[in-house]
Formats: structure tokens, sequence, C-alpha cells
């Protein structure tokens, strides 16, 4: 079976394979948002999707690693890597004392950092050539737009949880809150950037019907956005 999901959230892509798992499917690899699945029996493996540091030779070491361990690494994929082992044996758990998992999501939050940064440089380039006339780069700067906006939320979520865990470390809640960007108002950009790329080929009324979606969409993005500040 072929299921396509993206995740930016690795811990959202390890519940969905575990509740995958516990229907009969088991992943047996991994490509650009494809996941390729096989029966199995129903709760026969857990999951976990680690963040991947190291290549080449520390990729074989981490793999040799998880192998002494117990642990299958299915796949790597970018700075993701995809685990399982069987369901028989205890919770599965990867970093399981609160410093080991701040240097965990401490790591991922660089990583978000870093793509975000270049795809605001990306924007940025896109917006200017707008400026100067470029009908397809208008295009270009709404989907580079909506997904900084959604590595945006990544960051933001990233440290949330290094706060909570912080917390529970140190016993206070530091200092650190901020609206997560609805993705209503991505979807609205994308919409708009499929508008602008084949305006010349699909019917204007179409067109229009489009260009009002995706208008509803960022307005009632931008309305959840500020009204659900702890969202």
């Amino acid at each position: 079976m072929i299921r396509f999901r993206i995740y930016y959230d690795n811990d959202a892509a390890a519940n969905w394979l575990n509740e995958m798992a516990k229907d009969g499917w088991n992943m047996t690899g991994f490509f650009a948002g494809i996941f390729l699945f096989e029966k199995c029996g129903k709760g026969a493996w857990q999951y976990q999707v680690d963040f991947r540091t190291g290549f080449g030779r520390k990729a074989d070491d981490y793999r040799l690693f998880m192998e002494d361990a117990g642990i299958e690494v299915i796949q790597n994929w970018g700075f993701w890597t995809f685990l399982r082992k069987p369901a028989s044996e205890k919770p599965f758990q990867l970093y399981t004392d609160i410093d080991s998992c701040l240097t965990h999501y401490k790591k991922i939050l660089v990583m978000f950092k870093i793509i975000t940064a270049l795809e605001v440089l990306g924007l940025t380039v896109e917006l200017l050539a707008a400026l100067m006339g470029n009908r397809p780069a208008i295009a270009f700067a709404f989907v580079l737009g909506a997904i900084s906006l959604i590595l945006v939320n990544q960051v933001i979520r990233v440290k949330r949880i290094i706060n909570k865990l912080k917390e529970q470390r140190d016993g206070f809640q530091p200092g650190y809150d901020s609206r997560r960007f609805s993705l209503c108002f991505s979807a609205g950009m994308f919409l708009n950037a499929i508008v602008l790329l084949s305006r010349d080929y699909i019917a204007r009324p179409i067109r229009h019907v489009i260009q009002i979606a995706a208008l509803i969409l960022m307005v009632f993005g931008l309305f959840i956005t500020f009204r659900n500040k702890n969202e």
C-alpha cells in the first residue's frame, strides 16, 4: 500500500506510523512524502522518527548502534531517520530523560531555523523579481511564503516543547509565547500560486472562483491565528 503524507513534525509522523501499525500496516520505505506499507499483524511494530545528525561514517555507526539495541533503521531521509522495533518488547523510547530530550529538540530547532532562513531568503529574491515585473515570481513568492509560515509554526512548536521540558526540569515556566499561523492562510497562498501559474490554461470564471476561495482561506486563517493565541 502507498500513502502520501508530508510531515514537518517527527512526533506526528511517528504517531501516525504507530496508528498504521495498529491497523496491521508495516512501513517498508519512504520517498518525498510517499510512504510504502506492507500487510502485517496488527500491532506488530512500534515506530519512532529520530533527528539525523550524521552522514557517511556517522550514519553507519548510528545504524550499528541501533541494531545493537534491537532497533531497525528502516529509512534515512533528509534530517529524519525512521526506526522500528517489535511491539512485543518494552515501549519504544529514544530519549528517556529530560536533558537528552532537550538536546534532541534543540538540534531540531536549529535545523528548522536554518531551513526557515533559507526559505525567507528565497522569498526575498522572488519578491524582488516580482517587483521587476516577473509574473511567475509572484506565484513562487506565494509558495515560498506559505512554506515559510509552515516552518515558522514548527519553530514555535519546538520552542514550546523545549520550554515545557525546561519547566519540568527547573520548576518554572520560561517566558516565551507566540502565535502559530493557521494552515488556512498557507492554503490560501498556495491557491493564489496555482491561479497565477495556470491563468493561461483555465477559464476566467474558474480562476475567479479559486481566487475567491484563496481570499476566504487567507482571511479565515488570519482570524484563527489572532483568535487562538496559544493553539
